[in-house]
C-alpha cells in the first residue's frame, strides 16, 4: 500500500526495451535505498513497480505489458525523473491516503484551468470507472478527485 503522497524524486539513466516489456534504472538517493530489497515495491510516479535489481545506487524495476499499455512509463526517456515513494509499513504515518497504486485505466486531460501556483486539470474516464470517482468539496467548489 501507499499513501500517495511522493518521498523523493530518481532519474532514470537507463531504458532497456524488449518486446511489450522493459526496464528502467534509476538512481536512488541513499535515504530512499536505505533497507531497500530486491522485491520490494517502489511506486514510480504512482504506479507500482517491484525491485529487481541492485546496484550501488542504481535499482532496476521491470515494467510488464500491462503496466506499458496503463500507464505513461513506457514514454520515459533516459534523463527524465520519476516521483517515488516506497511502500507504506506498518506503524508509518499515513500523512496521505491509503492506495494500492495498482493502475486500471488511464484518463485523457481535457482541460488545465491555470491560477497563481495552481493548475486544475480535468479528466476523461471511461464510464465503467465512474463509480470510483468520488466527489470532493474544496473551497466551496465541488470537483472530481
Amino acid at each position: 500500500m501507499f499513501t500517495g503522497i511522493v518521498q523523493g524524486v530518481a532519474r532514470v539513466i537507463a531504458v532497456h526495451e524488449l518486446d511489450d516489456f522493459r526496464v528502467h534504472v534509476v538512481e536512488m538517493p541513499p535515504s530512499m535505498r536505505e533497507g531497500l530489497e530486491i522485491g520490494a515495491s517502489v511506486a514510480h510516479n504512482g504506479v507500482c513497480l517491484t525491485v529487481t535489481a541492485i546496484d550501488g545506487d542504481s535499482v532496476s524495476f521491470d515494467l510488464m505489458r500491462e503496466t506499458l499499455r496503463l500507464t505513461n512509463l513506457g514514454a520515459i526517456t533516459p534523463g527524465q525523473c520519476v516521483n517515488i515513494e516506497r511502500a507504506a509499513r506498518f506503524g508509518d504515518e499515513i500523512g496521505g491516503h491509503s492506495m494500492s497504486g495498482h493502475i486500471i485505466a488511464m484518463a485523457e486531460v481535457v482541460a488545465i484551468e491555470e491560477a497563481p501556483n495552481n493548475r486544475r486539470l480535468w479528466f476523461s474516464l471511461p464510464e465503467r470507472l465512474g463509480r470510483y470517482v468520488f466527489e470532493k468539496a474544496i473551497s466551496g467548489w465541488m470537483v472530481l478527485a
